[in-house]
């Protein structure tokens, strides 16, 4: 039932088109390595024990189990996030060392043996395949934190349980070998983790990497609309259609990607980001301090100026923000946008002759 459901995955998974090629092929390699192991330790249960004619398909069962299961942790983090590339170089050490200490269990007891009549059982250095797994787990939940944070995913309980799933399923038969479930909690995670990457990036805007104005008018939605405790900055890129008009759409979208990417160096670890119209951005700051604002929006025209300097096309941004408490969100919303417009027009006057 289990290899069922990923061979059908795997194909929901190919014709996606929400995730990156990336993405898409490490959950395939995923998915195809959990249908090895799962069939090769399913030949392991009818196999232990029977006629000594069948060691070696016995041997090569338990050599692509061991090999291959480290590795499936490994495949799933890459696939929800390409972005810890140190992290993975020395975390995938101990599951190369085991993927040969495996394969040599064929000729000495290494990770494990099959002896002459048949019979299966634990090498000497079968810790090497757990400290492998270990560590491609590990992995797997830097991957997972830094999905939260990238994503700005406020709802930490759910990618945690996630993965605290995969750990206990995989190494519950480790401690438990009589207990079969490793590979079917396995494949229910690969489903649950790809249901989840899809739903992230359902939220985000493809360009800028901002949460999208679905996302911004669903947070707004969970605010209590008569009095709240909020700060509020938008940003409107000047003279954008001449930008485009001007430089063309690509330039247009190079404008959209360095005005994001300024917005969450200055904000990102101080409230949720948004892309919210064509050249339009938001931040909301929920129980907000005036000072932490107040000096993100310095950084925010830092980090802007800097890049002006060197590139001279690019055009200024107008701010406008206002904090308030126990307000209508409406007005707070407002008021700031009020302030960015006031921003523009004395933008426009300062180019005036």
């Amino acid at each position: 039932m289990a290899v069922a459901a990923l061979l059908l995955l795997d194909q929901i998974v190919k014709k996606s088109d929400t995730a990156t090629i990336s993405n898409k092929n490490f959950f395939r390699l995923a998915i195809w390595m959990v249908v090895i192991v799962t069939l090769a330790e399913t030949a392991t249960l009818y196999l232990e024990g029977a006629d000594a004619a069948l060691r070696i398909p016995h041997l090569v069962a338990n050599i692509l189990g061991f090999s291959l299961s480290p590795l499936i942790p490994l495949a799933v983090g890459c696939a929800i996030d390409s972005h810890q590339k140190k992290a993975l170089c020395l975390l995938a050490i101990p599951a190369v060392v085991n993927f040969l200490a495996a394969a040599g269990s064929a000729f000495w007891p290494l990770i494990f043996f099959v002896n002459a009549q048949n019979d299966y059982g634990r090498g000497p250095f079968f810790g090497v395949y757990v400290l492998a797994y270990t560590f491609s787990l590990c992995y797997l939940l830097i991957q997972t934190l830094s999905v939260i944070e990238r994503y700005q995913n406020n709802n930490r309980s759910i990618p945690i349980m996630l993965f605290s799933f995969v750990a206990i399923g995989c190494m519950g038969q480790v401690l438990c070998p009589q207990l079969h479930i490793s590979w079917l909690c396995i494949s229910f995670a690969i489903v649950l983790y790809y249901m989840y990457c899809c739903d992230l990036l359902h939220q985000i805007d493809g360009l800028t990497g901002l949460l999208n104005r679905r996302i911004y008018e669903f947070n707004l939605s969970k605010l209590n609309p008569r009095k709240t405790d909020l700060a509020v900055i938008m940003f409107d890129i000047d003279d954008f259609k001449s930008i485009n008009d001007r430089y063309g759409h690509p330039y247009g979208d190079h404008c959209l990607m360095i005005v994001s990417m300024c917005i969450k160096k200055a904000f990102f670890k101080l409230g949720l980001c948004f892309r919210v119209g064509g050249d339009e951005f938001c931040v909301l700051v929920l129980k907000p301090n005036r000072k932490a604002v107040e000096k993100a929006c310095e950084n925010f025209q830092e980090e802007l100026d800097k890049v002006r300097r060197e590139e001279e096309r690019l055009p200024a941004v107008s701010v406008g923000w206002t904090l308030a408490q126990n307000e209508p969100v409406a007005d707070v919303i407002a008021q700031a946008d009020q302030k960015m417009y006031e921003h523009k027009r004395r933008h426009k006057s300062d180019l005036l002759p």
